[in-house]
């Protein structure tokens, strides 16, 4: 079976969407797969036979050069001279367009959308492969929906989308009439890609329940596959926290730091340690170890098991801010299952009725504290507990053999795709 991947990100082990799109697809051979993506970063895997890359630089050119723009690659990653997509200039535009405002958003679907991405190179190279599926990881910009739906109805094979975060119930620009305006049409663009959609992965059961109703299409539950960690760590008694701290989490951070030091609990550090690429200056000032926070920048892919294996525990953590908790309501962090699988005891913090949190509280495969008057009686409990931390990995390690085994995902996957491709 031949499944086209089209994505805005490639397979990765450093970028979350990546590396959820690459434990995914874990279980097909290379030759089964084929990508097309919107990024300009290059493959840290080759877990496709074949790769297509049409970036937003690429869009820009063709409306200047009016020529074909984009490249083809197999097994072996283009030059690293191609590889960066551009110079400073461009690394400007793609974190200007990181921020996702209302206007960012419009400006890129028109740019698309009067972009030359449609081209007989592309055709040649999806005609080359022969798909018999197109596996949509969805985003927030309508473009990709159009793309991914125009090739499945051209070749008039299976169209699958996954949703790995909740684009649709909640709108983050809501707050502006662009970004209200904007939604609408977004929406108008999903419903359409929809009519034409055979099957819909989600990642929690809140998402699950809530796009059975809105798109009237069946759902498949796939939690996030983990790997498990094949070395042997040092053992420390670091408390450490890894991800991205956008959406308000350095004020939670800040929150545990400070309790830890206000601790006096035996071999219990007085900080946190963070790993993350966060280069924001507002968010960064906060890092300090006044604060009780000790920043070490980000940590690369290969080495998150590692360092999650070596800690005495792990931080998951959600903002209180009733706008932040609307934008994560149906999110479930990457990391969890990582930690799950492999991490010392899990210390979740953060509101209840988040996915994320209620997951973690429904399995009891973390240490859930819900409350911030309560986090300093509630950590002293959990880090002063040896005996405590234990009983709740050995859950955690249940719950990832169940949820999170490494094949999991792509069983399900495969699945689906045969009953699709047989109707």
């Amino acid at each position: 079976m031949k499944i086209l991947i089209v994505s805005h990100t490639c397979f990765s082990t450093h970028n979350n969407m990546g590396k959820t799109l690459l434990s995914y697809f874990r279980g097909f051979a290379p030759e089964e797969l084929a990508q097309l993506y919107f990024h300009r970063e290059t493959p840290a895997e080759t877990a496709c036979c074949r790769y297509y890359r049409f970036t937003d630089g690429d869009a820009l050119k063709s409306l200047f050069t009016r020529r074909e723009q984009g490249e083809s690659f197999g097994l072996f990653t283009p030059d690293e001279q191609n590889s960066n997509g551009g110079g400073s200039a461009l690394s400007f535009l793609y974190r200007w367009g990181q921020r996702r405002t209302a206007m960012v958003h419009c400006l890129r679907n028109l740019l698309w959308k009067c972009s030359r991405w449609e081209t007989r190179r592309l055709w040649q190279w999806i005609e080359d492969f022969s798909p018999d599926a197109v596996f949509f990881a969805a985003g927030d910009y309508s473009f990709s929906y159009e793309i991914a739906a125009r090739i499945a109805k051209a070749r008039n094979i299976p169209l699958l989308v996954c949703c790995v975060d909740d684009f649709y119930l909640h709108n983050r620009n809501a707050d502006s009439i662009l970004g209200s305006f904007l939604h609408r049409r977004f929406l108008k663009r999903v419903f359409h890609t929809m009519d034409q959609v055979q099957a819909v992965f989600v990642i929690c059961e809140s998402l699950k329940r809530e796009y059975e109703v809105l798109f009237d299409r069946p759902c498949y539950l796939l939690h996030t596959p983990a790997v498990p960690y094949s070395g042997t760590p040092e053992q420390t008694n670091r408390i450490a926290y890894i991800g991205n701290l956008e959406l308000k989490r350095e004020e939670s951070l800040v929150q545990l730091g400070r309790t830890l030091q206000m601790l006096e609990i035996p071999g219990i550090p007085k900080h946190l340690d963070v790993y993350s690429g966060e280069e924001d200056s507002k968010i960064l000032k906060h890092m300090t170890m006044e604060n009780g926070i000790r920043f070490h920048g980000p940590l690369p892919g290969e080495q998150v098991q590692a360092v999650m294996a070596s800690c005495l525990a792990v931080i998951h953590t959600e903002s209180f801010r009733p706008k932040m908790q609307a934008i994560v309501r149906h999110s479930v962090s990457a990391k969890i299952p990582d930690a799950l699988q492999n991490g010392p005891c899990l210390i979740a913090y953060g509101p209840a009725g988040i996915a994320s949190m209620d997951y973690l509280l429904k399995t009891g495969a973390a240490y859930c504290i819900t409350d911030p008057e309560k986090l300093r009686p509630q950590l002293e409990i959990i880090l002063s507990n040896e005996a405590l931390r234990r009983k709740i990995v050995a859950r955690a390690r249940a719950v990832a053999a169940k949820n999170h085994n490494p094949y999991g995902g792509s069983d399900l996957i495969r699945q689906v795709l045969e009953e699709v491709c047989d109707r």
